[in-house]
This record gives structure tokens, C-alpha cells and sequence, in this order.
């Protein structure tokens, strides 16, 4: 009887990939979206916009430069401001 060479590794790439599959996913941070409690989400809001008219944002152009730098031996802190 002629057993094939990769039968074995190929019957454990089978059960490899039929149990990710069955695998329950790995839970994200926007899981939780849209299913928060509907006054939380109301008060975020407003205190976000509260914010941006009170001028606490940062530029776009600052924001581009820090996501610019990531991944580099130069990274530059978090361009928050108005946080001073």
C-alpha cells in the first residue's frame, strides 16, 4: 500500500482551516457600535461638539504628519494641542 509523502500534513491543514473556521472571531472595539445606551450616546455627541466649537481639534495636517511618522525611529507624540 503506497502512502502519498504529504498526507498527513495535508489531513492537518484540513483540520487547521475547518477549525478556524468554526472558530468564533476574535471580538473588535466596533463591536459595540450603534448598541450603546441611546443617552450616552447623546451626551458623547454634544460633548464632542462641544469641543470642536470650542476649538479643541487638531489640524489635518498635523494629524497626517503623526500617522506619517509611524513605523519610523522618528515617531512624534500625538498632536494634541489644544490638551496644553
Amino acid at each position: 500500500m503506497r502512502v502519498p509523502l504529504f498526507s498527513a500534513a495535508a489531513r492537518r491543514l484540513r483540520l487547521f482551516v475547518v477549525s478556524m473556521a468554526m472558530a468564533k472571531p476574535e471580538p473588535s472595539i466596533f463591536d459595540d457600535l450603534g448598541q450603546g445606551d441611546p443617552q450616552t450616546d447623546a451626551a458623547r455627541t454634544l460633548a464632542a461638539e462641544a469641543d470642536a466649537k470650542a476649538g479643541r481639534t487638531v489640524a489635518n495636517a498635523k494629524v497626517v504628519d503623526w500617522l506619517k511618522s509611524w513605523g519610523t525611529p522618528d515617531r512624534k507624540p500625538a498632536p494634541f494641542s489644544w490638551r496644553k
